[in-house]
């Protein structure tokens, strides 16, 4: 049985940006980012940590808008903004080169970060990571890239995206859609998830 004993730290990155993260393994070995997806934080990954840190220095931050990391009230969320962050926090921390794992959200954010600073990146491992236009679907993305486009002073559009960020049902369904047993879900993810972004402040910011 694996007795890995994670650790966890928050770091002041920029002004008013403190980043809290999770770590975990030995500094000897090479070193992962654990970039994670909506509506969750770094808690998502908390039992692949164990497994990675046999072999890596694992670093999961929560990224800008999420968990636990704190912002100014001038902050501007935007991809381009959290990969800043994120290459700032690598630069706290004094990390050279890594690996990244991307997952949803956490996908634009990586792949500007390797763009930016390809000679820090050793590896990309994505899962739901999307890097190409076809892999938006309509049947989910259409409404959202109209929204984009042209419905941001729409005030009814924007409340029904306000309602489905606020709705909890739709961060469960995050957990539960696609698995055959909802009952091998640990209910404990997605409470939390739900808990943090129904603070306030927090649908503003993923309507943004």
């Amino acid at each position: 049985m694996l007795n890995i004993i994670a650790k966890f730290h928050k770091i002041q990155v920029q002004d008013g940006v403190k980043v809290w993260y999770r770590e975990a393994g030995s500094a000897e070995n090479p070193t992962i980012l654990l970039l994670h997806g909506f509506p969750t934080s770094s808690n998502m990954f908390r039992n692949l940590i164990p497994l990675l840190s046999t072999h890596f220095l694992v670093i999961a931050p929560d990224l800008p808008g999420f968990g636990f990391t704190e912002t100014p009230d001038n902050y501007m969320f935007s991809f381009d903004t959290l990969s800043e962050s994120v290459g700032y926090f690598l630069g706290a921390l004094r990390i050279k080169k890594c690996c990244i794992y991307i997952f949803d959200y956490g996908s634009p954010v990586g792949f500007r970060l390797a763009l930016k600073h390809p000679s820090k990146i050793t590896g990309i491992i994505t899962q739901n990571g999307n890097a190409y236009e076809e892999g938006l679907d309509d049947r989910f993305w259409g409404p959202l890239k109209k929204y984009w486009k042209s419905y941001q002073n729409d005030p009814v559009f924007i409340e029904a995206l306000v309602s489905y960020v606020r709705d909890p049902a739709n961060v469960i369904s995050q957990y539960h859609d696609g698995v055959a047993d909802i009952e091998s879900v640990d209910p404990a993810g997605y409470t939390l998830d739900i808990a943090l972004i129904q603070r306030s402040g927090q649908t503003d910011i993923q309507v943004k």
